[in-house]
């Protein structure tokens, strides 16, 4: 895959090369959604609620690639270690309550289609949609306070190690709102919708983050996938 230059970043496919300066120290982030909860399975809003990852979940996470390479795992509390979730040998699990889903409010453990068939709902949803970063669902969360937490803890913690390749396991939104926030992308937050055990791998190097506050270079991450 060749690099495709964007009106404000680089996306770098898989075996491409981002400019030689820029690599003066460089950490290989690798951000991806937590396993197929029952609630994702029954496409409910789920935010704030502690549900179990369901059948299909566990045996996607028997099929994860595991890289021995990565020394550190940040996680939402709400992954499952015993499960499997989050799990890496001898890796570092660091938990962040920073990385917990979005609160999505009113909305929580409704289908879709309970909120299309409810003019108020329905029209609360097209509202937040079409917001932009600082609109929320109703007494929920928006993009904005999203991404304001979640990169308190991770910028807090000790400086990254040069070379490290690092796991943040998290969930859906989480990674859209530092995705549209970070890639340097035109693309919006929607657009970074990702499947559960699937994500991007982000190339951080210390001067484009501390000039542009953005990821150097990202490509789309599977953990089911061998070649990735």
């Amino acid at each position: 895959q060749a690099i495709l230059n964007q009106s404000a970043g680089t996306r770098c496919g898989k075996g491409a090369h981002a400019p030689k300066d820029a690599w003066d120290f460089m950490i290989e982030a690798v951000i991806i959604r937590r396993a197929e909860t029952e609630w994702n399975a029954a496409g409910l809003y789920l935010g704030r609620t502690d549900v179990p990852v369901g059948q299909t979940g566990m045996e996607e996470l028997q099929k994860a690639v595991v890289h021995p390479e990565v020394r550190r795992v940040f996680a939402s509390p709400m992954l499952q270690p015993a499960n499997g979730e989050s799990a890496i040998p001898n890796a570092e699990l660091v938990l962040l309550n920073g990385l917990r889903e979005m609160d999505f409010g009113d909305f929580e453990g409704l289908a879709g289609e309970e909120i299309a068939n409810s003019p108020s709902l329905r029209s609360a949803c097209e509202q937040w949609k079409k917001g932009g970063r600082e609109a929320s669902c109703p007494n929920g969360e928006s993009v904005a306070k999203l991404a304001e937490r979640v990169l308190r803890p991770l910028t807090a913690r000790d400086e990254a190690r040069e070379g490290e390749r690092v796991y943040v396991a998290t969930h859906g939104c989480v990674i859209m709102a530092l995705m549209s926030l970070f890639a340097g992308s035109i693309e919006e937050f929607l657009s970074f919708r990702v499947l559960n055990l699937h994500g991007y791998a982000a190339t951080v190097d210390q001067t484009t983050w501390k000039r542009h506050r953005r990821f150097l270079a990202y490509a789309a991450y599977s953990a089911l996938d061998e070649g990735v």
